[in-house]
């Protein structure tokens, strides 16, 4: 899923692909970004710890380096974008349409460009990824999804980004593996206004930084029944779900699920990223039966960074006749 959702965020920024399809290997760009984050964790977790920062120094220098190059590549990407004469409706022809006196400078279309990146292809590929581990650990949902996507259309020409939006099971998925397996397991963060805020019940001083764990909340059973499991009915309605399922979920605290955070900061890529989770899986699962492989059982139990570090998982891919 990395190989494809770096291609296809390659091609809509910068113009062209990555290639990481045609070669079958990670684009180093990836590695970069992957090092790099993982690496900001300890530093982090080091600036924390008064009186280290000088002990431990001569490390940091590793950290700019591995950021370093992936900074120097995304420039030299996005030099020759702009160069690129083409009236192609990609998503740096928008961004250029601003680069006049009162729009982007160079340095912030780069700051732009780099962020799209690497927001727009790992954390739609961790999706994609939960959503296939979950499905084949759960072969009622699985049964379900493939049901709906196979007898909704007649043809696979008919799938696009809003006929899909429109299968209630379907997208039931979608949002139940971001619910288990959210791409960022992190605490994105918020700042209280200067005079305070009233928070969870109790007031929080002016300028305080604040925010809750995605991965923690949606683990809770004091916000969702059985949130260890893995259930896309608790996001269907009364009317495309039975009444039984509908009750059983009722009380769970669908109404704070944010994956991509909220209000003017939320993440501007969230319906790219929902059109290529749809895109996507809709067609895996319309042209492929898929089955876990013997080994695989627990590959959600990783340690994160940020992002998680995802090991390899392998299924077993079989072509569906007659569709």
């Amino acid at each position: 899923f990395n190989f494809v959702t770096f291609d296809l965020i390659g091609d809509l920024t910068f113009g062209q692909s990555f290639g990481c399809l045609e070669t079958g290997e990670l684009h180093p760009w990836i590695q970069w970004v992957f090092g790099g984050v993982k690496e900001s964790c300890f530093f982090q977790a080091i600036l924390r710890v008064p009186g280290i920062q000088s002990l431990l120094k001569p490390l940091f220098h590793l950290k700019n380096d591995n950021w370093k190059q992936q900074f120097e590549y995304c420039a030299q990407k996005t030099k020759e974008r702009m160069a690129m004469k083409t009236n192609r409706p990609d998503i740096m022809t928008h961004i250029l349409r601003a680069n006049d006196e009162k729009g982007l400078t160079e340095q912030e279309i780069l700051n732009n460009a780099q962020v799209l990146v690497i927001a727009g292809s790992e954390t739609t590929a961790t999706v994609l990824s939960g959503c296939v581990f979950y499905l084949t650990r759960n072969l009622d949902a699985y049964n379900k999804v493939t049901a709906e996507i196979r007898t909704s259309f007649a043809v696979e020409d008919d799938m696009n980004a809003e006929s899909l939006s429109k299968l209630p099971y379907f997208n039931a998925v979608l949002e139940e593996a971001l619910r288990v397996y959210p791409p960022l397991s992190v605490t994105l963060p918020r700042t209280t206004p200067p005079g305070g805020e009233m928070i969870a019940g109790k007031f929080v001083a002016g300028g305080m930084t604040v925010g809750v764990n995605h991965w923690s909340y949606n683990q809770s059973s004091e916000n969702y029944k059985d949130p260890e499991l893995f259930t896309p009915e608790r996001w269907l309605s009364k009317e495309n779900g039975s009444v039984e399922q509908y009750e059983k979920f009722a009380d769970d605290q669908r109404k704070p699920f944010n994956p991509f955070s909220f209000g003017p900061r939320n993440c501007i890529g969230k319906s790219l990223a929902y059109a290529e989770m749809r895109l996507i899986m809709g067609r895996l699962l319309w042209n492929f039966d898929i089955a876990l492989e013997p080994g695989f059982e627990n590959w959600e139990k990783q340690k994160v960074y940020i992002l998680w570090e995802k090991s390899e998982l392998k299924v077993r891919l079989t072509p569906v006749v007659g569709y």
